[in-house]
């Protein structure tokens, strides 16, 4: 039997939600999750007031100072092409390791 590999892990965040998030209640898992997360969307970007994505950034960069970071919106497709990009670019790259 092959070996299963894992693949790059991407968190999605909404910004608008970000007190559910990083609430009392789901601090610590969100908090885990930032750990294990390769790469952060902050999705709805185009809903988010600045200060609300302002905020989220922080909290994000907080946990993951170094990690990859996308503001996105699915709706009017700003930051996806970026996005989908890297997490193509990363792929390619995964395969071409692989094959060795």
């Amino acid at each position: 039997m092959g070996r299963i590999r894992a693949g790059r892990i991407l968190l999605l965040i909404d910004p608008n939600n970000r007190e559910d998030a990083f609430g009392p209640d789901m601090a610590h898992i969100t908090e885990q999750q930032l750990q294990q997360a390769d790469l952060v969307a902050l999705t709805k970007a185009d809903r988010a007031s600045p200060d609300a994505l302002a905020a989220a950034e922080k909290q994000v960069r907080g946990s993951r100072p170094r990690g990859q970071l996308f503001r996105v919106s699915f709706r009017t497709g700003a930051g996806v092409e970026e996005l989908i990009s890297t997490l193509l670019e990363e792929s390619s790259e995964e395969v071409e390791r692989q094959r060795g």
